[in-house]
């Protein structure tokens, strides 16, 4: 059985000029969540990355390996983040190891193929487009011009709420529905898409 690595669905519009390729996620995780500025991490000095102490492979005594890793960092987005600290929609996922057991670090066209980065490395992040997502990454049910916020599940899915002026004044609103949920074949779920409102 094969990993899901993204709850993002093919379907999408977007430009890459609203991509932000500057920062690498502060753990694993799957692409299609919200992700927000982890401060204290994010100064321009450190756009070129540096060196981890994370070893590539095994480790032996004597011998140093070292893997480069971006140091600007964003987080999965957690319940009451608002417009202004969310950066966006992370389009890969974030991993260490495939369905196989091994790390996706040596093996670089698995990593082309699913869409997914290796943990320290970057990952785009969508800052304005429309998407399809599915329902693992959100609650609540989908309905055209609700909109969506943080949910209190954490981890950056979202929570679909009616547009109330609260939601609104309060600035938490990170997307707009444009559908009702659609469903996949078997047990994968069903789907929505959105249209992001960060900016």
């Amino acid at each position: 059985m094969l990993n899901n690595y993204s709850d993002l669905l093919p379907f999408r519009q977007y430009s890459e000029y609203d991509v932000v390729n500057m920062y690498s996620l502060d753990t694993t995780g799957v692409g299609g969540r919200f992700v927000t500025f982890l401060t204290g991490n994010n100064s321009p000095d450190l756009s070129a990355g540096q060196f981890s102490a994370a070893t590539p492979g095994a480790s032996y005594a004597g011998v140093t390996a070292l893997r480069y890793e971006n140091s600007r960092k964003v987080k999965l987005s957690a319940s009451g983040d608002s417009v202004g600290q969310i950066l966006g929609l992370s389009l890969y996922g974030t991993v260490e190891y495939d369905n196989n057991g091994q790390k996706v670090l040596f093996h670089p066209e698995i990593q082309k193929e699913n869409a997914i980065v290796v943990s320290g490395q970057t990952i785009p992040v969508a800052t304005a487009g429309i998407f399809r997502i599915r329902s693992n990454a959100y609650t609540n049910t989908p309905f055209p011009g609700y909109v969506g916020v943080i949910s209190d599940a954490g981890l950056g899915k979202l929570a679909f709420v009616p547009p109330t002026t609260l939601v609104y004044e309060s600035g938490l609103a990170v997307c707009k529905v444009l559908s009702t949920s659609g469903s996949l074949l078997g047990t994968a779920g069903g789907y929505a898409d959105i249209k992001l409102t960060l900016g």
